[in-house]
């Protein structure tokens, strides 16, 4: 009737509902609750907040305070980088970063419309041309400072992350700075050629650097952070979709092949069948777990108590994985009124200094069945003649580092006998975290 308004409205503590507006009424009439769960959750508070950067340009971002936040307290502080960057983030309830799952968990989130955002005016839409992690860096960098000079921020506990382009600036904000504890770079540009060549929208490079590599290789080269790579000290996390034709997968893994020879501290962990993004549930879910484990341990300090399968575990100079876990397995001449049970574990290096690890086969490596009773190794798997054969009794194993090589690996199998009707639950190996091996994270099934 030309009267009546009916809108989706949203905001920062709230999700999506239908109101309604009629024309000489006294005010908004709700049409729906679609979410009446949220009633039973505490919403930490959201606001927009602006600050000035390096060239006195203002820029705003959202802040996302913790969960129980107290005025005066100083907080860990995370810095979500959008994608785009033609893009933004909004100051509403609806994010792919969930914000509100770190709010809950003691974090503070700065999201910051950097130069180069969407939905400003057109100058500053295109103000980061050729200049991609130049003033934009500053743009989120002076925030950080704001809010560590406002009292809200702790300096000591920073961590950054990001998508897309938000990983491009992750990644390229941990070879500029030593600021930040921890990273994680989501499907992220490491190196802009590489990109280029294999994405699907090979307008990006020369729409915002200007020119093709061919015409104008130095700014590829001088705007990638793979060319500074030898500067992280930050641990990473790198996540990406095995399906991705946007960001190639390729860059994330130049960027890990690069860190591990360098003998940086990095995890990458690549997700089936998943494009630029990841949607499934099982994905998703994967992803917010091993996010707040890797802020949890490097940005707020708390050791991690329990690894899952093929995620490294660190002690000392060396770590490991729990590489495969195999039931039911037979050996010629051995027989068992339990199932024998196979670990392979493979051990990695820190650095070329790292020193000699020794264990004792029999007393430190042990597995506890779902009975709480730990179970020594019954030997070592080996072939022989094309044959497998279990060599049963004890000894030493040594992992010793390769002269000349930036990471030594070093692989070992042991058989374990368990009870009949009992799991093997969980892998102890001495001064090292505890690994449950029915954790399986790598590879999830579709939901």
């Amino acid at each position: 009737d030309g009267r009546t308004l009916v809108f989706l409205s949203e905001d920062a503590r709230s999700l999506p509902d239908l109101w309604l507006l009629r024309q000489g009424s006294d005010g908004l009439m709700r049409l729906t609750e679609l979410n009446p769960q949220l009633q039973e959750f505490e919403i930490a508070e959201q606001e927009v907040i602006r600050w000035k950067s390096v060239d006195g340009l203002e820029i705003e971002g959202i802040l996302t305070k913790p969960v129980g936040y107290e005025p005066g307290r100083r907080y860990p502080l995370l810095v979500a980088v959008h994608g785009g960057p033609h893009s933004r983030v909004v100051n509403a309830f609806r994010q792919y970063y969930n914000f509100q799952i770190w709010a809950a968990n003691g974090y503070a989130i700065f999201a910051p419309n950097f130069r180069g955002s969407s939905g400003y005016d057109g100058k500053f839409d295109i103000a980061n041309r050729r200049d991609l992690g130049g003033k934009d860096f500053q743009d989120i960098m002076t925030g950080v400072d704001h809010l560590i000079r406002i009292g809200i921020a702790d300096p000591d506990r920073l961590g950054i992350f990001g998508g897309s382009y938000g990983g491009y600036m992750t990644n390229w904000a941990i070879t500029q700075t030593d600021r930040f504890k921890a990273a994680i770079s989501m499907y992220g540009i490491f190196n802009l050629i590489t990109d280029f060549s294999n994405s699907y929208l090979p307008s990006w490079e020369p729409d915002y650097l200007g020119a093709y590599y061919w015409d104008d290789l130095d700014i590829y080269i001088r705007r990638s952070p793979f060319a500074y790579v030898k500067n992280i000290k930050t641990p990473v996390l790198i996540l990406h979709g095995e399906a991705d034709p946007n960001t190639f997968i390729s860059n994330s893994k130049e960027m890990y092949t690069a860190l591990t020879h360098l003998g940086k501290t990095v995890e990458f962990v690549r997700y089936p069948r998943e494009g630029h993004g990841f949607r499934e549930l099982n994905h998703r879910l994967d992803e917010v777990r091993r996010c707040l484990e890797w802020f949890d341990r490097y940005v707020k300090g708390e050791a991690k108590t329990e690894y899952g399968l093929e995620e490294w575990v660190p002690a000392g100079d060396w770590e490991f994985e729990v590489a495969s876990v195999s039931s039911n397995v037979t050996y010629p001449g051995h027989v068992t009124d339990g199932t024998m049970v196979e670990i392979t574990l493979l051990f990695k290096s820190k650095g070329r200094e790292s020193r000699a690890l020794e264990l004792n086969v029999e007393r430190d490596l042990i597995v506890l069945d779902d009975a709480g009773q730990p179970l020594a190794p019954r030997g070592i798997p080996v072939e022989v003649a094309g044959a497998r054969a279990l060599v049963t009794g004890g000894g030493r194993f040594v992992a010793a580092v390769v002269a000349g090589e930036a990471t030594t690996y070093v692989p070992l199998r042991l058989a374990f006998e368990v009870p009949k009707g009992r799991r093997a639950v969980r892998l102890r190996v001495r001064d090292f975290p505890v690994v449950n091996l029915q954790a399986q994270w790598r590879e999830l099934p579709r939901l």
